[in-house]
């Protein structure tokens, strides 16, 4: 269901057709503001400007970072690199004691929110001073950070779906949700700049990063993107929230091969190549995301960082006379260490090698502004980068006009963000407030509900013999749990169970950038603050104590076990990776002539991934564990009706047929965030319908991309030949949009559920869907609670009138420009029901359109 548009003269701030106003940053102003700074600086401070340097770059030989070599090296931004973490010890010069070894998980225990806001106190100080005009202006550092889901470095935060997930709801408000909350808990981190969100297209699902893409209905793609930098940005005229990067231009997920890091290839239709690809960027900059990061693909054998007229497609908007989006207006950034990798990697993205000093000459003249080091590179130390780009100056191999052009974009939206102040400590030349004062709630319990609703609305059930869900726990009396994960470790092995298993639902990016098995990460008080809750967490929450509860490691069959008051509950599940290691049937791994090889481009032979075998899979089989397949079979010897219910935990559609016809009900649960355990709970037992109850191709909780039945057409796919729309897959066994639906036992909003917020003079009306559900009286709550911690709007308990399908509800009083938390709340007349729904949105002034 689609609400309508309620008021003539409203403003819609988000919904599910039309996404919220989009800000008026004026760059091309701020570029002109900023153009006497850079006239001003030394060719010493064009090149720090544009050097992106990871924390673990600036650390002594103790591992403490020096947080004056911010200034010493007059930096543009500092970042956290993937497998980076505080240690929770600082001097009393606030240099920080920092760890990178991801085999150690005890270091990473100290990642908590206190110790990064104390690493990045004394960074976030540190500041460049040019003068102008006799003036004294300080330029301070971006800081990055990766945000795939969440403020995934901070042990403790609440994590949202994976992109995959979130394109599975179908609903714009969850992607703006994300990247508010996101937001929210990077700002309080200490950082100002995720490197968020991937708008890539699935196009062959053995890409290792494919939990990452955004599905391939092309027209929905725009708006989740759009959303997603609303949310997060929080623009106006400027940038009060983080910068966010949209990633990565160009080319990510339509490889050949699905191979990471690969070449896009062969493109013969390069319109229908940039029709496909481009559609999230269109989003993007409609929404003025104000940083690109740039791929480290290769499109037709030419890699992105060096690809010079599809990275001028950036900034014009136009390839070959046609328009793809807006111009872009931010300024670009390369990927960890990429312009080392087009010097001297080779495969898999493409046979061109050249000496590093050409390499990085041609990718700032092709249009990047700024370079993300990496100690792991021809350079090895951010002194030995700059000297390098000042040599390529001196010999004029870049000029010293191409590098006043990147600073030029790269200050003005650090102009945007407030990041250039006066000799007093003011918002150089404007009058904007920056200060953050944190949304986050005590018990970040907005951003958790957010993350609840996203999570229940990605699930999908793909299959559902005799209405096996929603299952009725009154007529239940044991619940059988299986499946999980050995893990060869130090000789011997570990096993961890899947359905009490956070490491496993939340999948790579994930505290480290590789990911973790298991709730190690995860102890009482950080599971609490995360609001983490495992499929046996969700089971122990919804079902009566009287019921007994079996798990793979005290399994038992029942003497009095029978179909009618058993269920199996089977978990399958892709262990956690990011990346290259998650790539699935790469012809460089087939090439590779031992597990050690990587000459011929297989980076997963790296041996990066603790939890991965020594040899790459060639394909996307999964099965359950000979453990969960043994004790099913026991079951089904002493009653062969006990239905099985499997749920599978993936990034990706995986090869399942067999899965599939041996259960009664499957659910592809994709990697749903730490409010996952929970999630599935809810839509097993019917606290959750899926679909609402009804599906549709828009519908929640239906496929965003189609599934294919194996393997064998995905090779050599896709290929990039004249036609139209994402190159056809053949055989497949659940089509894009595919879903099925399921009435929940109680109260349930209709369809896609979502708010709708519209200006109606001095008050906003709120539109929602009604609740279906079996109760003759339902009573409704509106309350818009404003995230600068001020007073809560409540409109009190009522009841709709009968048969209302689409309720409206004026709250008067709410702020404009203000962000609000808005949550309708249902409940039955007996207290005994209860159901709501969640976004985050703000009023804004009307057009009169």
């Amino acid at each position: 269901m689609k609400l309508k548009r309620l008021l003539p003269l409203a403003v819609l701030v988000i919904s599910s057709a039309q996404a919220a106003t989009n800000p008026q940053i004026d760059f091309a102003r701020y570029q002109t503001l900023v153009a006497p700074i850079v006239k001003n600086m030394t060719l010493e401070q064009l090149i720090g400007q544009m050097s992106l340097a990871p924390v673990d770059m600036l650390a002594n030989d103790q591992d403490y970072v020096q947080v004056a070599d911010v200034e010493k090296y007059q930096l543009g931004g500092v970042f956290v690199a993937g497998n980076t973490a505080p240690a929770g010890k600082c001097d009393a010069q606030g240099n920080c004691l920092v760890v990178s070894n991801p085999d150690k998980p005890l270091s990473y225990k100290n990642a908590n929110m206190k110790n990064w806001q104390s690493l990045m106190a004394g960074l976030n100080q540190q500041h460049i001073t040019v003068k102008v005009n006799d003036e004294d202006v300080s330029i301070y550092p971006l800081a990055g950070t990766d945000a795939v889901h969440g403020d995934q470095h901070v042990i403790g935060s609440v994590l949202f779906p994976q992109n995959i997930a979130l394109a599975a709801t179908h609903n714009p408000q969850n992607f703006y949700n994300a990247g508010f909350w996101t937001a929210q808990s990077v700002l309080d981190s200490g950082y100002n700049w995720v490197f968020a969100p991937t708008v890539a297209i699935s196009n062959n699902p053995q890409w290792g990063r494919s939990y990452e893409t955004l599905g391939n209905q092309l027209n929905d793609i725009p708006e989740y993107v759009n959303n997603y930098i609303l949310g997060a940005q929080e623009a106006d005229d400027y940038i009060h929230g983080v910068l966010t990067s949209t990633k990565h231009f160009l080319g990510d997920g339509a490889t050949y091969d699905g191979v990471d890091e690969g070449d896009v290839q062969p493109v013969s239709d390069m319109a229908r190549f940039l029709s496909v690809n481009s559609v999230g960027y269109k989003g993007a900059f409609e929404a003025q995301s104000a940083n690109v990061m740039i791929s480290y693909s290769a499109v037709n054998q030419i890699p992105m960082s060096i690809n010079d007229k599809l990275l001028q497609l950036l900034f014009s908007g136009q390839y070959d006379g046609k328009t793809y989006f807006p111009p872009f207006q931010g300024f670009t950034v390369s990927d960890y260490g990429a312009i080392d990798k087009v010097s001297g990697q080779q495969l898999p993205t493409t046979n061109i090698k050249m000496p590093y000093p050409e390499a990085l000459s041609r990718s700032i003249n092709s249009g990047m502004d700024m370079v993300m080091l990496s100690p792991y590179t021809y350079y090895g130390t951010v002194a030995k980068f700059q000297a390098t780009l000042a040599k390529a100056v001196a010999d004029k191999s870049i000029s010293r006009e191409t590098l006043e052009k990147s600073v030029t974009r790269i200050l003005a939206v650090k102009y945007a963000m407030g990041l250039i102040k006066d000799s007093n400590g003011n918002v150089w030349l404007s009058k904007a407030s920056f200060k953050h004062s944190s949304n986050m709630d005590d018990n970040n319990n907005l951003a958790a509900a957010a993350a609840m609703q996203a999570a229940e609305q990605s699930l999908v059930l793909l299959k559902n013999d005799n209405n096996t869900l929603p299952l009725n726990s009154n007529k239940l009396k044991y619940i059988i749990l299986l499946g999980q994960h050995r893990v060869k470790k130090n000789g011997g092995s570990e096993v961890y169970p899947l359905y009490n298993n956070l490491g496993v639902q939340n999948g790579g990016w994930t505290i480290r950038w590789q990911g973790y098995e298991g709730n190690f990460m995860w102890n009482t008080r950080e599971k609490r603050s995360a609001h983490g809750s495992t499929l046996l967490d969700g089971i122990k929450s919804i079902v009566p104590n009287r019921m007994r509860i079996i798990t793979a490691d005290n399994f038992v069959v029942p003497a009095d076990m029978t179909a009618g008051n058993t269920v199996v509950i089977a978990l399958a599940a892709e262990v956690p990776y990011a990346e290259f290691m998650g790539d699935v049937g790469s012809p460089y791994c087939a090439n590779a002539t031992s597990p050690n090889d990587s000459s011929h481009g297989c980076l997963y032979n790296q041996h990066l991934n603790p939890y991965m075998p020594e040899k790459q899979a060639e394909n996307l089989q999964l099965t359950l564990d000979k453990k969960a397949q043994k004790d099913i079979n026991i079951i089904h010897d002493k009653d062969k009706k006990v239905p099985v219910v499997t749920v599978l935990f993936s990034g990706r559609p995986m090869m399942v047929d067999p899965l599939l016809d041996e259960s009664q009900a499957f659910i592809a649960a994709w990697l749903p965030g730490t409010a996952g355990g929970q999630a599935v709970a809810n839509a097993i037992f019917g606290k959750y319908g899926f679909c609402g109850g009804q599906c549709n191709t828009d519908s929640p909780n239906t496929l965003p991309v189609n599934w294919p039945s194996d393997t064998t057409n995905l090779k050599e796919y896709p290929t990039y030949s004249s036609g139209s729309g994402v190159p056809d897959m053949n055989n497949t066994r659940f089509k894009s949009g595919y879903g099925l639906a399921t009435q929940a036992s109680g109260l349930a909003f209709n369809g896609n559920a979502r708010i709708v917020i519209v200006e109606h003079k001095s008050n906003v009306d709120v539109g929602f869907p009604a609740v279906k559900g079996k109760h003759s009286n339902v009573f409704y709550r509106v309350v818009a609670i404003p995230l600068s911690k001020g007073k809560s709007v409540d409109s009190s308990w009522f009841v709709a009138k009968p048969k209302q399908q689409e309720l409206h509800y004026r709250l008067p009083g709410l702020t404009k420009n203000e962000p609000y938390q808005i949550i309708i709340s249902a409940r039955d007349a007996k207290h005994k029901d209860f159901v709501s729904l969640s976004m985050v949105g703000q009023v804004v002034p009307s057009t009169g359109k």
